[in-house]
């Protein structure tokens, strides 16, 4: 086997494993978790998550954090809303919490 043989089986080789490490692992995307509580307060930012389940963890998260930073301060009878949205604008969660 020459040496260009050996070389085009390595590249080969190479590219059969990036292209399964492609497929096994899906890229990140970005999600916005905007937060309503009389105020808006858009997330600007964003998040990169890999997969729903990711986003969703996240999201409960969030909401606990923000309760836990501001849920004294809100009054008897008002609400929070979290909308949770990819980078393409579309809606995957809507979590609402009256209280």
């Amino acid at each position: 086997m020459s040496d260009h043989d050996l070389g085009a089986d390595r590249n080969a080789s190479t590219s059969a494993a990036l292209s399964s490490h492609q497929q096994c692992e899906p890229a990140a995307m970005r999600y916005f978790f905007h937060i309503h509580d009389g105020i808006s307060k858009p997330d600007e930012i964003g998040t990169e998550c890999s997969n729903e389940r990711e986003v969703w963890a996240h999201a409960l998260v969030a909401c606990g954090e923000f309760l836990t930073d501001h849920g004294a301060l809100m009054a008897i009878g008002s609400g929070l809303q979290m909308q949770v949205v990819d980078e393409k604008g579309r809606e995957l969660y809507a979590l609402t919490l009256r209280a």
